[in-house]
């Protein structure tokens, strides 16, 4: 009786126990896999997460020695700026230094220069006594220049369009080596107009030095001068003024190798006519004139 009373407990139990886990699996839905039929579930272990642990004290040091960095950086960066500013003031004082001693050098090497060529060479001329070699004679004074190949051109102002060319020789007394006088006769063909016709020139006056060659061996120079004009017609005089007389100025070069030169010359002129003749155009060309005239000599000789 005892027995049969246990199971049919035991038997309730089960029943209980199976209706209780069927309620449980409608009430809570499967996910798999984690679930089987029947009821029993299975859950996936809890995950821990370990908290780190901060190191206050690294922090500070870290701190420290970015910040001990940072100010070397600094300094350094400072140090650099400072020592470029004192390289670019060397390098500017060093400049100015050495573009003062250039000038100065130059202008020295000038003065040296210019009172070498002032001073004659006492030693000019004596033979070597190695080669025997001597130089080239001095330049004695008073010394004659002739130019025998030398041609000229002008223009001058107004109306008519005037202009001349011709063989412009040239005759030279240099007195001293700074001053001298000339002799230059003309031979020239002058259009006025629709009228040619030839003149014989002469051109008296005197030039000074502004240049000189080395010492006292060279006889080039540099000069400038001033003198007289006189033209004379040779042809159709009846239609001409009985003369044209004038003046003028001027720079030429003349350049020297030996007794060989050549040179050149630029002039300012002036002229008028002179003479009675009431015709044109002799009256046109009387009128006074400013004029330009360009000469080249060509082949010179000097002694």
């Amino acid at each position: 009786m005892i027995r049969r009373a246990h199971l049919s407990g035991l038997a309730t139990l089960l029943a209980l126990c199976s209706a209780t886990a069927a309620a449980s699996a409608q009430k809570q839905p499967c996910i798999p896999p984690f679930c089987f039929e029947g009821g029993v579930v299975i859950r996936p272990p809890p995950v821990h997460v370990p908290t780190p642990q901060i190191d206050l004290e690294a922090q500070a040091r870290a701190a420290a020695e970015a910040r001990a960095r940072a100010e070397a950086e600094a300094r350094a960066r400072a140090e650099a700026a400072l020592r470029a500013e004192w390289e670019a003031h060397f390098e500017w004082e060093a400049r100015i230094r050495l573009e003062a001693e250039v000038r100065i050098r130059a202008d020295l090497k000038a003065r040296l220069a210019i009172e070498a060529r002032g001073r004659p060479d006492p030693y000019h001329g004596v033979p070597s006594p190695v080669s025997g070699w001597s130089g080239p004679p001095s330049v004695r004074y008073p010394r004659v220049e002739l130019g025998i190949l030398a041609f000229c051109a002008g223009v001058w102002s107004g109306s008519g369009k005037p202009f001349h060319i011709g063989y412009c020789p040239s005759y030279r007394i240099r007195v001293n080596k700074r001053w001298g006088f000339a002799l230059d006769p003309t031979v020239l063909l002058m259009k006025h107009e629709r009228l040619q016709f030839n003149t014989l020139g002469l051109h008296p006056g005197a030039f000074v030095s502004l240049v000189h060659g080395k010492n006292e061996i060279v006889a080039s120079h540099l000069f400038a001068l001033a003198g007289l004009d006189a033209w004379f017609p040779a042809n159709v005089q009846e239609r001409m003024p009985d003369a044209f007389l004038g003046g003028h100025t001027g720079l030429g070069v003349h350049l020297a190798d030996g007794n060989l030169q050549i040179g050149a010359e630029a002039r300012l002129q002036m002229r008028g006519g002179v003479g009675d003749n009431p015709e044109r155009p002799a009256s046109n060309m009387n009128q006074f004139r400013i004029g330009g005239e360009v000469r080249f000599q060509l082949a010179m000789i000097g002694f």
